[in-house]
């Protein structure tokens, strides 16, 4: 007899930093009795993520900001000029291709969309992640 996902739970394993263990998202009935395990929902499991941020309408020289749960954890700085706020958009995403894909809806609005791995590996799955744009 096969079990139906859906009966299943999420679980992830904490290190004794309270990190979550790379690669330890694992599907069971019930919580292993070994290591620190807490239960996430399956709707956060892998998820990609969209920010949105606000940046002038002309960049010299800009810098990416990446904060965790406001703590800065990257800081990514460019010499390039934008004249533009699309033309910015295609500076970063041929610049960082890595973070994820840049794009505008319009006037200074400026979104990033990120997997949800990508997430994971700049912060931790229960922390917000944030992104600012500037000079």
């Amino acid at each position: 007899m096969s079990t139906n996902k859906k009966d299943l739970k999420a679980f992830v394993r904490y290190d004794g930093s309270e990190r979550i263990v790379s690669g330890s998202l694992i599907l069971r009935k019930k919580k292993p009795k070994v290591g620190k395990w807490k239960e996430i929902a399956n709707s956060q499991c892998c998820t990609d993520v969209t920010l949105t941020t606000t940046v002038a309408a002309t960049i010299t020289a800009f810098v990416v900001k990446i904060y965790c749960s406001g703590t800065l954890v990257s800081t990514l700085a460019s010499s390039q000029n934008s004249a533009s706020v699309a033309d910015l958009v295609v500076r970063l995403n041929a610049t960082y291709p890595l973070l994820g894909v840049f794009s505008t809806t319009g006037g200074t609005n400026l979104t990033l969309a990120m997997s949800y791995e990508q997430k994971q590996a700049l912060c931790s799955e229960s922390k917000a992640i944030t992104f600012t744009v500037t000079t």
